[in-house]
């Protein structure tokens, strides 16, 4: 009953936090003085109603609004938010350049979801930051630290004619705003399409919770950026209750019931080996004072 207990009291934990977003990053080109506006879903998976509150992080807090900006959602329901992305730029600072690319992140305090944001903000007479193409997109949503980041990287040429070197550098951007950890960095060379498979071992200070691949590209005088989000987990088996780890728990049981099988059968073996199968009724033996018939 009380292994039944803890087991419960793990899933129930597990239930208690979940909740999922409709989107698993924002990549957008706003020109100056435009907007544009998403429309983003958060379901509510737990047990119990949820309040959000949606904050921007990185040099995007200008850029971006929320409407509404703080919302609670009942167990098992969902609730959609506007994200509105402003060109809101100063003008003379495309004399000399054709775009402004930021980076930044929406965390959804109340579920510790982060959502990556990149945003570009142009003059209106492109649509592209670069003529190549980046994307990544990671092995799996979540990692332990005992397994290796895998993910694949695609870099495609949209340029005829030319085949420029390109620099690729691969980073973890950690969920508390410290320096992003690098992992490794490419060189290559691209005629068209090109796709990489790469394997990171995870530092070994990295925690649990929401954590942002990064990967940087940069040929000639330009550069593209994509992110991905991954999370951190612990095995169950590894998760503690009271300070003691899940496995403890069912390895002492598991001893415990060992042990009492073992008791079970020496009781069955030491009645077996006795000679006569009798049982003395002390009861009726003689006793001061008393007749015995």
């Amino acid at each position: 009953m009380f292994f039944a207990i803890i087991a419960a009291a793990i899933i129930f934990s597990g239930w208690a936090g979940a909740a999922e977003v409709s989107i698993s990053s924002v990549n957008e080109i706003v020109a100056l003085n435009k907007f544009i506006q998403k429309n983003i879903t958060v379901t509510n998976d737990a047990m119990t109603w949820v309040g959000v509150t949606l904050l921007p992080e990185g040099n995007i807090s200008q850029l971006v609004d929320f409407s509404p900006g703080h919302f609670d959602i009942r167990a098992k329901d969902s609730r959609t938010f506007i994200l509105t992305i402003y060109g809101n730029e100063d003008p003379l600072k495309f004399i000399n350049h054709s775009y402004f690319i930021y980076h930044g992140a929406l965390f959804m305090l109340g579920i510790s979801k982060r959502i990556p944001v990149d945003i570009m903000v142009t003059d209106g007479t492109i649509n592209l930051p670069s003529s190549m193409l980046l994307s990544v997109s990671p092995a799996s949503d979540s990692f332990t630290r005992e397994q290796k980041l895998s993910f694949t990287v695609t870099v495609t040429n949209l340029m005829t004619g030319s085949q420029p070197e390109v620099r690729i550098k691969y980073s973890i951007l950690n969920d508390n705003n410290q320096s992003p950890t690098f992992l490794g960095s490419d060189e290559l060379n691209v005629s068209t399409s090109k796709t990489l498979i790469k394997e990171f071992l995870f530092p070994e200070n990295i925690s649990e919770g929401t954590h942002t691949l990064r990967v940087e590209m940069a040929y000639s005088d330009k550069s593209s950026v994509a992110n991905a989000p991954f999370s951190i987990i612990t095995p169950l088996y590894l998760k503690r209750l009271f300070r003691i780890a899940v496995w403890q728990f069912f390895a002492a049981f598991l001893l415990l019931a060992v042990l009492a099988v073992l008791y079970y059968f020496n009781r069955k073996k030491v009645a077996a080996s006795r000679r006569y199968g009798v049982a003395v009724d002390f009861r009726a033996l003689p006793v001061l004072g008393r007749l015995v018939r």
